[in-house]
């Protein structure tokens, strides 16, 4: 049998994959096509046909993560690349991701990195 690392998944080449997995993967298909839309964990369950504490659990076992700390990683991942790779303001990432106060934004991402948004992009300028 033979297993590949990707996205933090196991994936199974040419075996039997577990529907625990499959779930998973799904659930990572529908963040990345819909983070920006909604960060509701009820609604990831519930598209995926699974409770929120089946998922919860799932996502813990597999990431140390809830599906609510998954989706805000990825929110955060996108504000980084938006910062990096962009001439956008905070603001305009904040308002870009949806996110309606641009101060909460500045406090959650410096909370995150250790770092404020300008700074941020000040020290990884990629433009």
């Amino acid at each position: 049998m033979v297993i590949t690392q990707t996205s933090s998944i196991k994936h199974f080449r040419g075996t039997y994959i577990p529907p625990d997995l499959k779930q998973l993967q799904s659930l990572q298909d529908l963040i990345e096509q819909r983070f920006r839309e909604t960060r509701e964990p009820e609604f990831y369950s519930s598209s995926l046909n699974i409770s929120l504490k089946r998922l919860n659990r799932l996502t813990h076992y597999y990431h140390q993560k809830t599906v609510y700390q998954l989706l805000q990683e990825r929110l955060h991942q996108e504000a980084e690349l938006l910062l990096k790779h962009t001439t956008l303001s905070a603001k305009q990432v904040a308002f870009e991701l949806g996110v309606c106060d641009p101060a909460h934004f500045s406090r959650c991402f410096k909370k995150h990195t250790g770092m404020s948004p300008g700074v941020f992009r000040r020290q990884g300028v990629c433009i």
